[in-house]
């Protein structure tokens, strides 16, 4: 038995999928612990894993300590087949971290072939796809059928916004200007064109949904007065997705999210910039150039009940970049997991330090969210706000995980997988962080 760790950045995203991947690892004999990456990874010394499957595949150092310590490493990384270009994977902090990684999981053949030629390894690079897509498959995604029930819209066309650099929830100094001007550009445009079918048809409704890493207020001044158009952030995307008449974006992975659940997908691309955009999730979307023609596609798919299917071309080009669009990318990485030998275990380098030992227990404390307020307001006070906006964007990201919101995910799971006897422990000391395992009684 193993026991294997699987972090999570941004709950809405990354949740099911790597339930869905826990259960299926818990049920061949394996415990998990899933849970907030921080929370993680400031406690390694009190998990004690076998393996640790990164969502970061580029984290030389951190990787480096945990093969020194005798876990295994394992990388699937958040975004791995949705990027401006491949040349991403050949940067030389992939080459550094793929000496210490046992396992590097890449969601299709493309992303694979460059870490091969990048790292010069074949060995540890496998091609799986990543589970959260396994879930769009028909005999899953009635998994997402409560949430549908619970949106209150009908009737509504939904807009994902994806301008993280444009419209950022926290100023980044590493951002070019280039790319946070092009991305500005593109959120006027959409302003401006979900406006302009407004203006059109004020009955229809429009869900503006940002991307996590976004300013959601912006969307909220911009569009308050407008009864129709309401902007939404809660809860996983594919709910909203199925609900909707069809979905509207630009370099956005729920394009491709929204064509494997079938629903109509429009890409809005007012402007161009070839090295900026992110091809693929436009590739396999009808592409609008301005205004009107978007609001004629708007008109033509909110009128219509037919299904959204990809042609031969988007098919051959999709899959060059997901391996699972009609596979399991969970049974895949499992296999993986499986294969990997345990080696001898040495945490000392993880014992916190006497200050760390007495955060954690203060973390751990029902006073902590006092405490929390207390620190930022000082830090305020002396003129400092950054710990306090990283804090709320964080919290943005992660808004929490409870042990309810696991039990229920599993619940929802129990349709299509044996849960019964699956228990759930929260981790001492940790927040948002759970054990899940077969239970022994």
């Amino acid at each position: 038995m193993k026991r294997i760790t699987l972090p999570i950045e941004t709950k809405v995203r990354e949740f099911y999928g790597k339930l869905w991947l826990s259960l299926n690892l818990v049920l061949r004999g394996n415990e998990v612990v899933l849970g907030h990456a921080p929370e993680i990874d400031r406690l390694i010394d009190i998990i004690k894993p076998d393996v640790y499957v990164s969502k970061d595949p580029a984290n030389e150092d951190f990787f480096e300590r945990l093969q020194s310590a005798g876990v295994r490493v394992c990388a699937l990384d958040t975004e791995g087949a949705v990027f401006r270009t491949l040349d991403r994977y050949r940067e030389p902090r992939f080459a550094h971290s793929s000496q210490y990684t046992d396992a590097f999981f890449a969601w299709g053949p493309e992303p694979a072939k460059v870490l091969r030629e990048t790292t010069g390894r074949d060995d540890n690079i496998y091609v799986t796809g990543n589970p959260r897509f396994d879930l769009l498959n028909r005999e899953l995604r009635d998994i997402y059928l409560p949430e549908l029930e619970d949106i209150k819209y009908h009737d509504y066309v939904l807009v994902n916004t994806n301008f993280s650099t444009g419209n950022a929830f926290k100023w980044r100094d590493d951002l070019s200007i280039r790319a946070r001007t092009y991305e500005r550009r593109l959120v006027s445009l959409f302003v401006e064109a979900i406006l302009y079918a407004y203006s059109e048809d004020p009955t229809r409704t429009y869900i503006i949904r940002p991307h996590p890493s976004e300013d959601h207020s912006t969307y909220e001044r911009v569009f308050e007065g407008n009864d129709s158009i309401h902007v939404e952030h809660s809860g996983d995307v594919r709910p909203w997705i199925m609900g909707a008449d069809l979905l509207v974006h630009v370099n956005c992975t729920t394009g491709i999210e929204s064509a494997l659940l079938n629903k109509p997908v429009v890409a809005y691309r007012p402007i161009i910039d070839q090295d900026l955009d992110i091809e693929l999730p436009n590739a396999v979307s009808i592409e609008a150039s301005n205004r009107e023609e978007l609001y004629q596609q708007i008109k033509h798919f909110s009128a219509s009940e037919d299904e959204y299917y990809l042609d031969k071309r988007q098919r051959e080009t999709l899959d060059k970049y997901f391996h699972n669009r009609d596979r399991s990318a969970t049974d895949a990485i499992c296999d993986v997991i499986d294969g990997l030998e345990s080696g001898e275990k040495d945490f000392d380098s993880f014992e916190p330090t006497i200050s760390d030992a007495l955060e954690r227990r203060v973390l751990a404390s029902s006073g902590a969210p006092i405490a929390k307020r207390v620190h930022d307001s000082l830090r305020w006070i002396t003129g400092d706000q950054t710990r306090q906006r990283q804090r709320k964007y964080t919290e943005q990201k992660f808004p929490g995980l409870s042990e309810r919101d696991v039990l229920y995910g599993i619940r929802r799971f129990g349709q299509h997988i044996e849960t019964a006897g699956i228990k759930v422990d929260r981790v001492p000391l940790a927040n948002d962080t759970f054990l899940i395992r077969k239970g022994t009684e």
